[in-house]
């Protein structure tokens, strides 16, 4: 069917069916024109990691993990 064909048939629907028309096309311009977000697959582990790290982004020393545990129990048993 050509435009022109279209056109002709759209000017012999009613009201309500050209209404209806008009939202289907309104809704698949939406869609077409949506703009796409380039989207980089992230797998679970790398979500994690990234909620586990800590918010100066350095890795605590094993010695500070200690001291921070060691002061974490003895507030806790005050």
């Amino acid at each position: 069917m050509t435009f022109a064909q279209i056109v002709t048939e759209i000017e012999h629907l009613s009201l309500e069916e050209r209404l209806k028309l008009m939202e289907a096309l309104t809704r698949s311009f939406h869609v077409d024109l949506r703009p796409r977000r380039k989207t980089r697959k992230v797998s679970a582990l790398e979500r994690v990691r990234g909620v586990l790290r800590p918010a100066d982004g350095r890795i605590p020393t094993d010695q500070e993990w200690k001291e921070d545990y060691l002061n974490h129990q003895s507030r806790k048993h005050q």
